[in-house]
C-alpha cells in the first residue's frame, strides 16, 4: 500500500462505540445484484460493493462497481456523529453528490437524503453473509415505494 492508502484505511478503534458500529458488519467485499423497480425503467445487473473502515476508525467508506451502470462507479463516505448518535454521509452518483443522515430503526439503517427528505437509502436484512439495500421514495400519503434494490452476498475467498 502507499502512504495515502495507509493513512486512509484503518481498523476499528473506540472512535465509534460498539453499540453504534452499525456499518461494521458490512466491512468487506460483496457480490451484488441490482434491480430497478421503477415502472418506466426496469433492469437488473451485477456488480461488486466494497466497504472499508477509514480515518482512524471514525468512518466507513464504500465503493460500488457496476460496469453495466451509468455511472459505473459510486462511493460514499460515512462518518460517525457521536453527539447525535447517527452517521452523516456524502455520496457520489456520477458528477452529482448528495448528503445522507443515517439513523438506526430496529434492525434497519435508514439514510435520509438531506436535500430531498422524501428519498431514503435503507440497509436491511443485515446478516453475516448478506444484506439488502434499497432506495425508497416516500409519497405524500407516507407510503414507501422502492425504486432500486441491491441484494448483496459476501464474496467467497
Amino acid at each position: 500500500m502507499d502512504l495515502f492508502t495507509d493513512a486512509l484505511v484503518s481498523n476499528y478503534t473506540l472512535s465509534i462505540p460498539r453499540e453504534d458500529d452499525w456499518f461494521g458488519s458490512l466491512i468487506g467485499d460483496w457480490d451484488i445484484c441490482c434491480y430497478s423497480k421503477k415502472k418506466n425503467s426496469q433492469w437488473q445487473m451485477r456488480g461488486q460493493w466494497f466497504f472499508r473502515r477509514i480515518l482512524d476508525g471514525s468512518g466507513v467508506e464504500d465503493l460500488l462497481l457496476c460496469d453495466a451502470a451509468k455511472p459505473k462507479r459510486s462511493a460514499a463516505l460515512r462518518l460517525y456523529d457521536g453527539e447525535n448518535r447517527c452517521y452523516t454521509a456524502v455520496c457520489t452518483h456520477g458528477a452529482a453528490m448528495f448528503r445522507l443522515r443515517f439513523v438506526k430503526d430496529g434492525s434497519r439503517l435508514i439514510g435520509t437524503n438531506m436535500d430531498k427528505p422524501n428519498e431514503l437509502h435503507v440497509f436491511s436484512d443485515i446478516q453475516k453473509e448478506s444484506f439488502t439495500w434499497s432506495r425508497v421514495m416516500i409519497s405524500e400519503n407516507k407510503a414507501w415505494h422502492e425504486e432500486y434494490t441491491i441484494y448483496a452476498s459476501r464474496m467467497q475467498k
